[in-house]
Order: structure tokens, then sequence, then C-alpha cells
């Protein structure tokens, strides 16, 4: 009786369902670990956020090189801070966090797919998302992607369930993770124009109240209040941000595309040219597949009312992003889920085609077969882009500032200099993150962060600032480059030591090998020539 009893539970599709997002979500987990444990230089935007979790963790405040810091959203910083008191790492706890967070996204695909559509359709959704090469390409980086797609989801799961009737409960927890999404990533502020069109729905269905609409809304800005208040107390200005700089102040030279190709690129779920930083665009069967999911909602009734929500998701949170001067696939992460939402209802009709009596029962295994067919190509064809879109870019293009030599570079210095020595360079915050003490800027960083010596007068403005050494980095083992890229006078190389250079390559075809030089400051030779 035991035994069948427990094949009857093992039988269940609830808990095939659980185990089956189960094995899901460690594949995931797997899969994205496999390349991030192997990625070892990040953009810049990674080492503001491990210096910002860092000094978190130490308790040193929400600052860079002591200055309060005011780009890059707070709740990834404090989601590092606090992993960090488990894992005594800054630099797993942040990619592991990355991970770790696109991994269980899984969950809330699947659960939305579930009370939207079908157990089925969010189980082929969960699988699509899986191995989807976005969220596998951004995973491998210590970047706030992972926290903000995984927030995202679940407020849109829980807005969904109030949306589809289960109670008012709901939407107070939609609006509880909502909330975060701001702090995360300033797109988040998008959510609102989401769930605007259904809980104004909802006031003319009499389905919510002014009131209760009123505390949704406020539940949702608590996190954004304190970071606006503290933005106030610091600069004097709540809304203080580099992101107007940015829009309104670059050169329209920096754009690589006009509006309407960055509008035409991001409909595609693409990148840049083929041969540029991936060789591949997206993988054109799941695109297809989710846009015909988001067709059969209008064309079938009980789904059409989830066109107030599902296509607001993929365009807000996605080609919406066309407004900024650059591109790049991973401004689409939190569209990913609702593209894969729509391949899963796709796949799941197409299931529920096969299964009419209608057909003849040879046809109906055929066309069985068939199905899954496709959807095994549509995850196989996932594999080459991730892979195409890690080896171009994430491993490979991302060494920027010469990361892989400065990364070397900090880290020897770390172990060989005195601690007491002040060192400034042109790295960025990666320098503060390896050397693990305040690294001076050597020049403006990014047009947002200041430089902390006068590039006008270096020699004397680094013996005002007491710096004993310098490190830059180049393109080429010439030490004159590094002075060019530095925009350093060449005169200045006279009063300079070389102490030790480094070069490193990335082992791609589209990365250059880089070289970092580190450089003791002489204040007491005379410049010659």
């Amino acid at each position: 009786m035991a035994g069948k009893a427990r094949l009857k539970y093992f039988k269940s599709s609830a808990h095939l369902s659980f185990f089956a997002v189960l094995i899901l979500v460690v594949m995931a987990f797997f899969l994205r670990w496999h390349y991030a444990s192997r990625t070892l230089v990040y953009p810049y935007d990674s080492y503001y956020y491990l210096v910002l979790g860092r000094q978190l963790y130490h308790g040193f405040g929400y600052s860079v090189r002591g200055l309060p810091h005011f780009k890059f959203q707070p709740f990834y910083p404090l989601v590092i801070a606090f992993g960090t008191l488990f894992l005594r790492n800054v630099e797993f706890t942040g990619k592991m966090a990355s991970v770790l967070f696109h991994s269980l996204t899984v969950i809330p695909i699947f659960a939305i797919g579930k009370r939207c559509f079908s157990r089925s359709a969010g189980l082929l959704a969960a699988l699509f998302f899986t191995l989807e090469p976005i969220s596998v390409a951004e995973s491998v980086l210590p970047m706030s992607e992972g926290v903000y797609v995984f927030l995202v989801c679940v407020s849109l799961y829980f807005f969904l369930r109030w949306f589809e009737g289960d109670g008012e409960k709901y939407l107070m927890w939609s609006a509880l993770f909502g909330g975060l999404c701001p702090v995360t990533r300033w797109e988040g502020f998008l959510l609102l124009f989401i769930y605007a069109p259904a809980v104004f729905h909802g006031l003319w269905k009499k389905s919510i109240s002014m009131k209760k609409m009123a505390i949704f809304a406020g539940v949702f800005l608590i996190p954004s209040a304190i970071w606006f208040a503290r933005n106030l107390i610091v600069f004097g200005n709540p809304f203080r941000s580099s992101y107007f700089h940015e829009f309104f102040a670059h050169s329209k030279g920096m754009e690589m595309y006009p509006y309407w190709e960055r509008l035409r690129r991001y409909l595609i779920f693409s990148d840049y040219d083929p041969g540029r930083y991936t060789s591949m665009y997206y993988n054109y069967g799941l695109l297809v597949a989710g846009y015909f999911g988001f067709l059969l909602m209008g064309l079938q009734k009980k789904y059409r009312r989830l066109l107030m929500v599902f296509p607001l998701w993929l365009i807000l949170l996605g080609p919406f992003h066309f407004l900024w001067w650059f591109t790049s696939t991973r401004f689409l992460i939190a569209a990913v889920p609702a593209l894969c939402l729509g391949a899963g209802l796709t796949f799941q009709r197409l299931f529920e085609a096969t299964s009419s009596r209608a057909l003849p029962k040879p046809f109906r295994l055929a066309a069985k077969i068939s199905v899954v067919a496709m959807v095994a190509l549509v995850c196989f064809l996932s594999i080459p882009v991730f892979r195409d879109k890690y080896s171009r870019e994430s491993a490979g293009l991302y060494n920027l500032e010469g990361a892989g030599a400065a990364r070397e570079a900090f880290i020897w210095m770390k172990s060989n200099l005195p601690a007491g020595v002040r060192v400034a360079s042109n790295t960025g915050p990666l320098a503060t993150f390896y050397l693990e003490r305040d690294v001076l800027f050597l020049g403006p960083f990014m047009d947002f962060d200041y430089s902390d010596i006068d590039m006008a007068d270096p020699l004397n403005s680094l013996r005002e600032n007491q710096v004993d050494y310098l490190v830059i980095y180049s393109f080429s083992p010439s030490l004159e480059s590094a002075f060019q890229l530095a925009r350093l006078p060449l005169q200045l190389r006279y009063q300079l030591e070389l102490v030790r250079d480094f070069e490193a390559q990335i082992n791609t075809r589209d990365a250059p090998p880089c070289y970092a030089f580190v450089l003791r400051i002489n204040y007491l030779k005379i410049p010659q020539g």
C-alpha cells in the first residue's frame, strides 16, 4: 500500500510539475555558473556594484573613493553586502547573486504561465527561459539584471493573480516586490505603466477602490522614497542622477544607430551586426513562437484580457529602450520572460491541436512527435547563440580599460606594495576593487565620475594628492601609447620609474591583448626635453 501511495504521489501532475521546475532551476544554475566561473573581467558597471557592495558590507556607506555615489541603484549592492555576510567574498557573492536570481526566475515564469494559460504552457516557458541566450550571457557578470528580472517576474505574478480575481492581497504583494525594481534598475518605474491599464480597468469594474489603489501606489513607492530622501540629504537634490546628463548631453556622433534602427533591432531581440559583437542575432525560433503567442492571446477570448498586461510588459521593459542612445541586448532582459511565456502558450496550443479527435490516431501521434521536435529545435537553437554571445561579448569585449592586465597589476600590488602608498589610475573602479583601497581617478571616468587629478597640471596635482604610484593601461606594449590613452604629457615619463608591466590576452579572437604599467613617481627628478 505504501508503494502504491508513493507511486500515486509522483504521478500527480502537481508533484511532477514541482520536480520538473526544480530540475529546470538546477539546469539554469549550472549552465550559467559554468560560464560565470570562467569570466575574469567585467564591464565597469560590475566594478561599481562590487565596490559599493563591499563598502556597504564594511559599513562605509554608499560611496566610491570616499565620494557619495548616485549613478547605480542600491538594491543589488545591498544584496551583495548581505550575501557577503555568509559567503565572505564580495566578487564570488556578486557573481553568485547574478547566477542564482537569473536561475530562480524560472519559478515565477512557470507560475505565471500556469495561472494565466496552463501548467504545460508554464513548464514550456520555464524551459525556454532556462536556455534563453540573453539571460545566459548576461547572468555570467556581477550585474543587477538577475535580481531585477526576478523581482519583475515575481511582482507581475502577484499582479496577475489579482487581475485574474484571486484577491486584493496579491496586489499588495505585487507592490512590495515591484517597489524594489526601481531601486535595482531605474527602468523599474516602468512597471507602473504596465500596471496602469489593468488597475484603471479594475476601478471601472469596481473590483478595486481608489483607497486600495492609493495604498498600492504608496507601497510601491516606499523604497524609491527612501532613496530619494538619501539623495536629498547627501546632494540636496532627490532626483540626482547621471542618466539625465547622459541622455541629453551625449554627442550624436556617439549613437551607433538612429532611433528607428534601434527599435527594429530591439523588436527582433538583436544587438549588433553579425561579425561585430556577436555573429548571430537571436534564436529566431523562440522569437517567432513568442510573438505568435501574443497573437493567440488576441484571437482567443479567454486570454484577451491579458493583452492589458503582456504587450506592455514586452514593449516597455524591452524595445522601449530604443529611446536610449546606445543599444545592448541586456536592456531586453526583463522582456525575455514575456517572450518565453508567449512561446509557451504557442506550443501548448499546438499540443492541444494534436489531441483533436478529428485527426486519425496515426496522424495525432505524428503531429505530437512533430511538436516535440519543434520544441527541441527551439531549445537547441539557443545554444550556439548564447555560446557566441558569451565568447565574443561577456568573455572578450569587456576587456575595456585594459581590464585583464590591470586586474593582474592590482592583485600584484596588493601583495607587494606597502599599505600606506597612494595610487592613481585611469582604469576606473576596477582599481579600487582589486587593490581593496581607494585609488584616485586619473582623468574623468565615463562622463559621470570626476577626475581626482587635475589633468591640466597632472604633476602638481599628483604631488598635492601625495600619489606614489600610477597604473595606466594600453593595447600595445608601448609605454608612450599608455601615456596617450591616459592623456598624460610625455615629458612626465622622465619622472616615472617602471616598476613592472603586465600583459593579458583574453581567450577570444575579438579581444586584443592588453597591457598595464605600474609606475613609481619620483618627484625629485627634473623633467627633461
